[in-house]
């Protein structure tokens, strides 16, 4: 540094006497051709020089562009080796999955094929439970049958016994029919037959638009009637006993012509046996009197016989009384009521009273 420093100050020095030189030499033709060399050589020299410079630049950025898509070129050679390692794997798990998938596809096909006899055995099942529950219900069907046969049996027991009951009542009954009355003859059958006859009839006169009921307390009153044996010891005593049962006073043509056809006496014989077999409970309690209380207010202007005066039973139309008095007290004990003309509404009167 120190010499390149006295250098400079020498040149400075110098510079004035070389500069006189110069003015003493330009007239040489040979100095200004140098000078002139000279420059061209530095003109020549700047100009490829310059290109040059610049030419280096560009290499030396190409070549550090080249560096880079080296770079660039080997991580991609790197990425594509990744990539192919990748696509391996791919096919190789694409052929695994295809395996799995064929795998799968074969557990499915046995797995519908499953499912399929699975279907088949529920059905199968269901078709059994089916089966067994028709089984069951007819299990239960035949025992209610056989329940229902056993009751049914039982009451035809008990009905063949009333019957027979019936039939020795009956018998008893004929039997105790007075020798002397036209009819007692003949067999103890016919004469059965004949107070069923009187009942059948008497309730369906007695009992005309009366409810089932009502029929079946008209028959009860006849057969207390016929134990109590003071109207009469037979059925047809205590239903033709005067001034008691107004059809067989007023209308006995019409009774006794009704035909055994007729769906009235039919439905009359089933009550009837059914009060004589005692296969119907007595709702009258053991009446032995009954009247249509309305009836028989409109006949007596207002009032009602002795032995209506107290509790009755009302059953249909009717009222049903118990009285403990002996009859001919309580026809006596309303004689003084009647009329000779109101006989014959007492006796209508009576067709309600029973």
């Amino acid at each position: 540094m120190r010499k390149s420093v006295k250098q400079s100050q020498s040149t400075r020095k110098s510079t004035p006497q070389r500069n006189e030189k110069d003015v003493q030499q330009s007239a040489d033709p040979k100095l200004r051709w140098r000078w002139f060399a000279g420059a061209a050589i530095l003109i020549v020299a700047f100009a490829v020089g310059y290109p040059m410079v610049e030419m280096r630049k560009r290499l030396d950025s190409l070549e550090s562009e080249l560096g880079r898509m080296s770079n660039a070129a080997a991580r991609a050679r790197a990425g594509d080796f990744a990539l192919k390692q990748e696509l391996e794997r791919t096919k190789a798990e694409r052929s695994a999955l295809k395996t799995e998938r064929s795998s799968l596809q074969g557990q499915l096909v046995k797995a519908t094929s499953r499912v399929n006899q699975l279907m088949d055995d529920i059905e199968a099942a269901e078709q059994a439970v089916a089966e067994a529950t028709a089984l069951t219900n007819q299990t239960t069907a035949l025992k209610t049958e056989l329940e229902a046969g056993k009751a049914e049996r039982d009451a035809l027991r008990k009905k063949l016994d009333q019957a027979n009951a019936y039939i020795e009542q009956l018998k008893d009954t004929s039997l105790s029919a007075r020798p002397s009355e036209p009819g007692a003859s003949g067999s103890s059958l016919e004469s059965a037959c004949d107070a069923r006859d009187y009942l059948i009839r008497t309730i369906v006169f007695e009992g005309s638009g009366e409810a089932e009921i009502g029929k079946i307390a008209i028959g009860y009153v006849v057969i207390n009637r016929k134990r109590s044996g003071r109207w009469g010891d037979s059925i047809e005593d205590v239903v033709t006993s005067p001034w008691q049962f107004e059809p067989w006073m007023t209308r006995r043509k019409a009774v006794e012509k009704l035909a055994a056809t007729d769906h009235r006496y039919k439905d009359a014989a089933r009550i009837a046996d059914e009060v004589l077999m005692g296969a119907v409970a007595d709702p009258t309690e053991g009446a032995t009197h009954f009247l249509n209380p309305v009836i028989v207010r409109q006949r007596r202007g207002g009032t009602l016989p002795a032995w209506a005066r107290g509790k009755g039973q009302p059953i249909g139309r009717h009222v049903f009384y118990a009285p403990n008095s002996d009859p001919a007290e309580l026809q006596q004990s309303d004689a003084g009521q009647r009329e000779p003309i109101a006989l014959y509404h007492q006796a209508s009167q009576v067709a309600d009273a029973g």
